[in-house]
């Protein structure tokens, strides 16, 4: 019975060590969008874009064709009008399927003065629809659908 106990003590031991081992390697890349939240029902009620605050620029990734994953993500707000500040707390990132799922918290540790940028950004492969919503100081709202298809490398 004790050598058993032994062996078992052993083992438990070894998982552990396998596992902190295991967190100290290089953080995986962010996972914006979720398998399970990807593979939802298309919504088809977008709402128009709205272009009556801040001017919303992608830098990254180019739109002009499919992108693959990882890929990095570079937003830039400008105030419409020079005496208008863009006012990043109102900023809000949605994933447009059937309900739309707010994923602004998951951007938020990318934000850097007026614009995004995200290094390592992981979707999964098909066709995302994003929104974003932002507003100025005066709460003049502007807001952009950005719509690409991810492919795996």
């Amino acid at each position: 019975m004790g050598r058993q106990l032994l062996i078992m003590t052993s083992i438990v031991f070894l998982l552990i060590a396998c596992s902190r081992s295991e967190s100290t390697l290089e953080p995986e890349p962010l996972m914006l969008i979720t398998p399970e939240e990807a593979a939802e029902y298309d919504s088809r009620s977008f709402v128009p874009e709205i272009e009556k605050g801040p001017k919303i620029e992608i830098v990254q990734p180019l739109l002009t064709s499919v992108v693959s994953s990882p890929l990095s993500i570079q937003v830039e707000f400008t105030g419409r009008q020079p005496n208008l500040g863009v006012n990043m707390k109102t900023f809000k990132l949605t994933y447009k399927k059937l309900w739309g799922i707010d994923i602004t918290d998951r951007v938020l540790e990318y934000i850097d003065g007026e614009s995004i940028n995200a290094p390592e950004i992981e979707l999964p492969e098909g066709k995302h629809t994003l929104e974003i919503y932002i507003e100025d100081n005066e709460e003049n709202i502007s807001t952009k659908l950005i719509t690409f298809e991810v492919v795996k490398n």
